[in-house]
């Protein structure tokens, strides 16, 4: 169940309805499984291996075998928000305060789940105050270096292994928004000077688990110079062990255009092509996937690295 699953069954029809046209834009809030909590946190148990039985003689026993892990603390951070509306804007829209409220709070949430995508992957980089993000909690030996030493100019692309026991994103207080009722107060504009309007308070507990510590990979340092390729998604695949394989990948747009651009140059070497042209978009490059891993885009992750 991603976000707006979560919240067809715990919000309202306002709720349901700004999730709904905002959260098909941002692709890890639809790819990643969600899951929804009581409280503001939760302990679960990392396993780090699994126990087996083993062959045995007539007349003979085994040894014990137990599971190794540590136990872990997923917690929740809290987030606001607030829609202000202006009565002015109200009287000029016919007096209608809650199509101004759905538009206005529909804006608000989609600038919001930019702002929750970017906590994912870039975490207390983005909002010190929020959860860790995955850049955070990648292992050294699932980072592959693409090669780029320009400071603020590099990208990263993320395989992840998502689902119930690997990336999850959570929601806390058993909600995936909530919206306050809107009340009348007395705002204040850039100068200080008060006007006459609306609030409507928005509100949220989230947070990230990363099930299995080994449910996440980064190709990080890449840059025009340095490119995504083949190869490098090769060997970072590679280090994933098979019971967590990768069910999603993740990249900008920029290394979309370089995906696309190697992806090209062996499409063409498959159909045939003695030469390479290294500025033409081979019409067979497949670029959605890789291994059979889907590729997903996303404006979250930046391009100063």
């Amino acid at each position: 169940m991603n976000l707006l699953d979560i919240a067809k069954r715990n919000n309202n029809d306002t709720e349901i309805g700004v999730i709904e046209d905002v959260i098909n834009n941002y692709a890890a809030l639809r790819v990643l499984d969600t899951k929804v909590i009581k409280g503001t946190y939760f302990d679960t148990f990392r396993r780090t291996s699994v126990p087996h039985g083993s062959f045995v003689n007539l007349n003979e026993g085994i040894t014990a075998d137990n599971s190794d892990g540590e136990q872990v603390r997923v917690e929740c951070y809290g987030y606001e928000d607030r829609v202000e509306i202006a009565k002015r804007a109200v009287l000029a829209n016919d007096g209608s305060l809650g199509d101004l409220l759905a538009d206005e709070c529909a804006a608000h949430f989609e600038g919001n789940c930019f702002y929750m995508e970017k906590q994912i992957f870039d975490g207390v980089e983005n909002d010190p105050k929020g959860f860790a993000g995955l850049k955070t909690n990648v292992l050294d030996d699932l980072t592959i270096d693409a090669g780029s030493s320009t400071a603020k100019k590099r990208t990263s692309v993320y395989m992840l292994f998502t689902g119930r026991t690997g990336v999850r994103f959570v929601c806390g207080k058993e909600s995936a928004l909530k919206i306050g009722e809107p009340r009348e107060e007395t705002l204040r504009d850039k100068d200080g000077k008060p006007y006459e309007g609306h609030v409507a308070p928005m509100t949220g507990w989230y947070g990230l688990m990363i099930g299995n510590s080994r449910s996440v990979g980064r190709i990080a340092n890449i840059d025009a110079s340095n490119p995504i390729t083949q190869k490098l998604m090769g060997k970072l695949l590679a280090k994933f062990p098979t019971n967590v394989r990768p069910n999603a990948i993740f990249m900008n747009r920029s290394a979309g255009e370089m995906w696309l651009d190697d992806r090209s140059k062996v499409a063409a070497l498959k159909s045939g092509s003695t030469s390479l042209n290294l500025n033409g978009l081979h019409e067979n490059a497949l670029v959605d996937s890789y291994m059979g891993v889907p590729i997903y885009f996303t404006d979250a992750i930046g391009n100063a690295e």
